[in-house]
């Protein structure tokens, strides 16, 4: 019994962390908006709870949904929002979440890093598009006008879609840098963290001369726009030497002092000479391409190490569709080696044993079969470990037909 409540214990705190952190973003969010036109520069809690739902088995999905729900409705009485409309924008919102998260999963079940993140860059402008027009389309037709605080329709939605977009975009990036997505990263020397260590200073130094323009004439704005672009390059330079999590913690440092000044009305963003709006997009643009920079850099970092571990974990295999049985290249060698379908069906995660089932029936569509498929296997007494599955489909031939294909083990 007290092994079960210590099981337990770990997810239902993880839920309370999970919804402090909406929380704390929401309030972050709605205090942290365009000094023009009082408009979010990013909706942070849209990037906490799709990085929630990534990061938690489906099963507990209803129960984040009613957390995120419920925070986020208290944030907004506590911030005196009219109770109706909010109820509606938060059911709306959350809703676009899970559908944000699951969307992007489904995408990325089979596919590799790149296409996977651009799924998830898809889908969060669709579905974000789709919940702005909804939510405000809601509230406006309760109202009875096409005109809300003084602003049309549009510029409503646009401006929601655009904050959530940002939202999802930057905490999604700077989350799952700190969990882990498909994290293939060996532990930075002590020379490395140094480097890195280093570089996030420097990052914090020059964003902070960059955005602290109070002083400054107008003519300043234009090599002050270039000189912006240094703390994206010390932000790729601190992840190659000290790891995601250090670059998250560069992008926290950068994306807090940007919101600081812009919060403000400082910052090359809003020198004069734009448009109502312009400097809004333009701080959210940058935000966005700083953690896109970074997902990118991620993505090539695990590309490399991929490609020098190359064949040091991958095994070659040969199954038999008429008798179930598998002959392996080297099964001396250790590592995954079962003997027979059935033998490795029982020790693949549940949720993925039937996708696999099916994948090594040689019955599946040739355009799934050959893109690489990844999955969850543990032997009795073993923790879950992830693998990458690769074959070309049954191979008929004069002694039965075949499955020619090879295992490689996640780091």
């Amino acid at each position: 019994m007290k092994g079960t409540a210590s099981s337990n214990s770990s997810p239902r705190w993880a839920i309370v962390a999970w919804a402090l952190l909406y929380m704390a973003s929401a309030y972050l969010s709605w205090h942290m908006d365009d000094p023009e036109n009082n408009v979010a520069f990013a909706w942070f809690p849209a990037g906490v709870s799709v990085a929630a739902f990534f990061a938690h088995d489906r099963r507990r999905w209803p129960l984040l949904f009613i957390v995120f729900l419920a925070s986020g409705y208290a944030v907004d009485l506590w911030q005196h929002h009219p109770p109706t409309q909010s109820a509606w924008i938060r059911l709306v919102s959350v809703s676009s979440d899970v559908a944000t998260a699951w969307l992007s999963q489904a995408y990325a079940r089979q596919r590799d890093d790149l296409h996977a993140v651009l799924g998830w860059l898809f889908t969060t402008v669709l579905v974000s598009a789709l919940a702005a027009v909804t939510a405000i389309g809601g509230v406006a037709a309760v109202q009875g006008q096409a005109v809300l605080a003084g602003q049309t329709f549009w510029n409503i939605a646009y401006g929601a879609w655009g904050s959530n977009v940002s939202g999802v975009l930057f905490t999604v990036a700077i989350l799952m840098g700190f969990i882990g997505f498909r994290r293939v990263e060996a532990t930075p020397s002590p020379r490395a963290y140094a480097v890195a260590a280093i570089a996030w200073l420097l990052l914090a130094a020059c964003t902070w001369y960059a955005f602290d323009t109070q002083h400054l004439p107008q003519t300043a704005a234009p090599w002050l726009m270039a000189l912006t672009c240094v703390p994206l390059a010390l932000a790729v330079l601190v992840t190659l030497a000290g790891g995601d999590r250090m670059g998250s913690l560069a992008m926290i440092t950068m994306a807090a002092i940007v919101l600081y000044h812009s919060d403000q009305g400082l910052g090359p963003f809003f020198l004069g000479g734009f448009l109502p709006g312009e400097s809004l997009l333009l701080a959210q643009c940058y935000l966005v391409a700083a953690a896109m920079l970074l997902v990118f850099v991620r993505i090539l970092t695990r590309s490399f190490t991929r490609l020098r571990t190359q064949g040091e974990d991958e095994r070659l295999y040969r199954l038999d569709l008429a008798c179930g049985s598998i002959t392996w290249d080297d099964p001396v060698r250790g590592g995954c080696a079962p003997g027979s379908l059935r033998e490795m069906l029982a020790c693949v995660h549940p949720e993925d044993r039937q996708a696999l089932g099916t994948r090594l029936s040689g019955l599946g569509p040739a355009a799934a079969l050959s893109r690489p498929f990844s999955f969850r296997y543990a032997e009795p007494g073993s923790p879950w470990v992830t693998i990458i599955d690769t074959n070309r489909g049954a191979i008929p031939g004069a002694a039965g037909t075949w499955i020619v294909g090879s295992w490689k083990t996640l780091p």
